[in-house]
């Protein structure tokens, strides 16, 4: 008889606790979901990407009406990001010919194959320290044969007709 009052007594609390501990449990649960969609949104992006790469190997410039008929957002991406993509690209090639085939839409970009490059190995507040001056051509099949991180764009100087008539890098950490 005495177990049962104690019991009836903490009922109300027993409830009490198991609601609260299912509350936190659900705010928990969406808060996990949200992270979920979020990465889900971030590998479709790359998946994207990585498709829009395989159909540029596989054919030329798209002409308008494929453009139009495209039913997937298309990424614009800026010049600075297309040079560091190729960077990637030639670094990460499987072959000699995927390193030349990157090499050769890479100075696309570039007025000429002697472009200067200058490489930021160093930088504090008032002085910055380059490696030695080369150009472009040199420096991207330094990435085929090396294969190591390429340098991210830091600054580009465009002539006339929109190309890259300097280009400044930064060595990444």
């Amino acid at each position: 008889m005495k177990l049962r009052i104690i019991l009836a007594s903490r009922l109300p609390l027993y409830i009490l606790l198991i609601g609260l501990l299912s509350v936190h449990a659900c705010k928990n649960k969406k808060k996990l979901t949200e992270v979920t969609d979020q990465e889900a949104v971030k590998e479709e992006i790359a998946d994207e990407l990585a498709r829009n790469e395989a159909n540029e190997e596989s054919a030329s410039e798209p002409n308008a009406s494929e453009m139009k008929s495209v039913s997937m957002p298309l990424v614009t991406l800026t010049k600075s990001q297309m040079v560091d993509k190729y960077f990637m690209e030639i670094t990460g090639a499987s072959s000699v010919d995927l390193a030349n085939g990157s090499i050769d839409k890479t100075l696309q970009f570039f007025s000429n194959p002697e472009v200067p490059v200058l490489i930021a190995i160093y930088q504090n507040e008032q002085e910055v320290d380059y490696d030695e001056p080369t150009n472009i051509s040199k420096y991207l099949n330094y990435l085929k044969d090396t294969k190591s991180k390429p340098a991210v764009v830091e600054e580009m100087v465009m002539d006339e007709n929109g190309k890259i008539k300097e280009l400044i890098l930064r060595k990444g950490n």
